[in-house]
């Protein structure tokens, strides 16, 4: 019973060690005119702070030649708390100046069994600022 109850906190938690980054949400607007629906610019994204997340950057890296040279793209894993507020397309930027664009969907199971959540994960591509 322990051990669930441990599992259950960190999942709430997020990552113990994990830490506090800035995300960055682009507004949806409606074009004028026509009423298709578009993210604004980055400019006018609206910033929230999540903490107790966490990369794994040993994922993958695909390297792609092309007639402009090499161009590698790190793709990796973030980890956050349960139910936190990071969807497929947000920026987020670490501490340290890593910057990352949410490219999956964040899987947010559940344990039918027990309703435990873990963890928040996701893929995300690795930007580098």
């Amino acid at each position: 019973m322990a051990l669930w109850a441990a599992q259950k906190a960190f999942g709430a938690a997020g990552a113990p060690a994990g830490l506090k980054v800035a995300v960055w949400r682009r507004q949806r607007i409606v074009r004028p005119g026509s009423g298709v629906e578009t993210l604004g610019p980055w400019s006018e994204a609206v910033k929230h702070e999540v903490e107790g997340v966490g990369l794994d950057r040993t994922t993958s890296t695909n390297v792609q030649g092309d007639q402009g040279g090499e161009q590698t793209t790190q793709y990796a894993t973030l980890f956050g708390p349960t139910g936190a507020d990071i969807q497929q397309g947000d920026k987020i930027e670490f501490p340290d100046g890593v910057v990352v664009i949410v490219e999956g969907i964040p899987d947010r199971s559940t344990n039918l069994f027990t309703g435990w959540r873990p963890p928040m994960t996701v893929s995300v591509q690795v930007t580098h600022g």
